[in-house]
């Protein structure tokens, strides 16, 4: 009979198994996380419901914490099924001795169960608990349930899991925790709204220090330990998430994983956005930038700065200005020489005049309104005049740059869809990423010790190009400096883009300056062109 009735409780949980599976979303939407390329956190959302919910990696914790943890909340962790018999004959005995609920006898497995299925605390969902509990024994190992319980686990407000409890309390990985710190870890899920250190830190403290007495008692730590731990101070606030790189970051979690590594150099990147922050709070209202930072051999992403602030509503900051098209203004001039170059129809030093010219129906003018005369193609790229560069593309063709730019998969975007003489001046749409990749391809094709992938043109004419744009004056502040910085300025019409592209032998970087919604800036214009004001921030950066 015995048998006969094991046999048929062991068929019923098979069946009442399958009928009904252990119910898993909460631990499939968690928050996102992007790490940078040396695995150090970059970014971090909540997940769809608001909350800061992580994968925990059991393998990553500090596994003085996790004997905490078991010490205080379940002792006989690895050899109980699921529930604890002797736990429940204990709270039991407690509960008839007091009158009152002395300890409880749920064990991790049940904690995990209620915390995958939340109801009201009844009887009849106590036995449902029971019931999930017996089916994470039988479906998954002691490691799995406990990382479970350590994603799920309530830290109070909207934080779950010990990586979000770590991070926010002690604003550390939960591989770093101290004594004092794992035992508050430990005590908080108990009562995550009444033990909040921010909130009630006599509660909080006195919860840490009943877990460390009783690791005192267990002889699991020393005297010394305990009253190094019980002297130190609960936390006082919750730390903020890190929120670096937020347009590219963004984009990264959109592909769907929760946990991405990213190229983004961390120290550089937060570099970049505070550099940022100190120019526009010289600029006027509604101007933010956008800078790229790639590295020249891989192509991979160093920094992405979308704009100076995300929140900042009158610049919209939340536009990502790395992928905006504008106008490049006088950014592509060196490519129209380059080719001019590698089909040896111009040297550096050739003679070109400066002087006013129609083309057609279309009469360009320099930038300044005047005129240089005679001069050399070094000074005309070097100082940016027009005619030569309007010259030079009509002698080429304005569909050879087109091809340039196709060969490159960079896309064009030209009004009327047929390449026109204005493309030298800026009359194009252009993305910050794409001429950053631009750039690169030529810091790629001057330099005789990387093979490049796609070169732009020959060594002799990309050397040619990076030789003028080195020996371009740097501004006064960077005058002297070692490293040889080939770099090139733009400004678009009405002074609505101003922007700086170039390359050193490793990094290649473009920083673009403007209001988002397409106005030309206010006040003096001389401070709104590419050398005044975006030209600084790119030899900082």
């Amino acid at each position: 009979a015995g048998l006969a009735g094991g046999l048929l409780l062991t068929v019923s949980f098979v069946l009442l198994d399958r009928l009904f599976p252990l119910p898993f979303e909460p631990l499939q939407q968690r928050a996102g996380v992007v790490l940078d390329r040396h695995g150090d956190w970059l970014y971090a959302a909540p997940n769809h419901d608001g909350l800061w919910r992580f994968k925990a990696d059991v393998d990553r914790i500090d596994p003085a914490f996790v004997r905490i943890l078991l010490h205080y909340e379940d002792r006989r962790f690895y050899r109980h099924p699921g529930a604890d018999p002797l736990a429940i004959l204990r709270a039991t005995g407690q509960f008839i001795t007091s009158g009152e609920v002395v300890s409880g006898a749920s064990t991790l497995t049940m904690q995990v169960a209620r915390l995958l299925e939340r109801r009201p605390r009844t009887l009849s969902s106590k036995v449902i608990e029971l019931f999930r509990a017996f089916q994470l024994e039988w479906h998954y190992s002691k490691q799995q349930i406990l990382g479970f319980y350590l994603t799920l686990a309530p830290y109070g407000g909207n934080l779950e899991g010990i990586e979000a409890g770590a991070r926010a309390w002690f604003d550390k990985p939960p591989a770093a925790l101290t004594l004092a710190e794992s035992a508050l870890l430990a005590v908080l899920p108990q009562r995550p709204s009444r033990l909040r250190p921010d909130r009630y830190p006599d509660a909080a403290r006195q919860a840490r220090n009943k877990v460390l007495a009783r690791l005192l008692a267990a002889g699991q730590i020393s005297q010394r330990q305990h009253d190094e731990a019980v002297a130190i101070d609960v936390p006082r606030r919750l730390h903020r998430f890190p929120r670096h790189a937020p347009h590219y970051s963004t984009a990264l979690l959109r592909q769907g994983e929760d946990s991405i590594r990213s190229t983004i150099d961390g120290a550089l990147q937060r570099q970049v956005e505070a550099l940022a922050r100190r120019h526009a709070a010289r600029w006027e209202e509604g101007v933010t930038m956008a800078a790229l930072v790639l590295d020249n051999a891989s192509g991979e992403v160093r920094a992405w700065l979308g704009s100076h602030d995300l929140y900042d509503r009158e610049a919209s900051g939340y536009v990502d200005m790395v992928r905006a098209v504008r106008s490049p203004g006088s950014t592509l001039k060196p490519f129209i020489y380059g080719l001019a170059f590698d089909s040896n129809q111009l040297h550096p030093q050739t003679r070109m005049r400066d002087a006013p010219r129609t083309f057609g129906n279309y009469t360009p003018t320099n930038f300044d309104r005047g005129y240089a005369g005679d001069v050399s193609v070094t000074v005309a790229l070097q100082q940016s005049l027009n005619i030569p560069a309007v010259s030079v593309l009509e002698r080429i063709g304005p569909g050879r740059l087109a091809d340039l730019f196709t060969a490159a998969d960079v896309n064009l975007r030209i009004a009327g869809g047929r390449p026109e003489l204005p493309v030298a001046l800026g009359g194009v749409g252009l993305t910050l990423e794409e001429l950053a990749r631009f750039y690169r391809l030529l810091a790629l094709s001057s330099d005789p010790d990387i093979d490049a992938v796609q070169p732009l043109f020959g060594q002799r004419a990309a050397g040619w190009i990076t030789k003028i744009l080195v020996e371009n004056p740097a501004p006064a502040r960077w005058r002297g400096n070692s490293r040889q910085l080939a770099w090139k300025t733009g400004t678009s019409y009405g002074y609505r883009d101003a922007w700086t592209a170039g390359y050193s032998r490793d990094f290649t970087s473009a920083v673009w300056v403007g209001r988002p919604d397409g106005h030309p800036r206010q006040g003096d214009r001389e401070r709104t062109t590419g050398r005044r004001a975006a030209a600084p921030l790119f030899f900082e950066i």
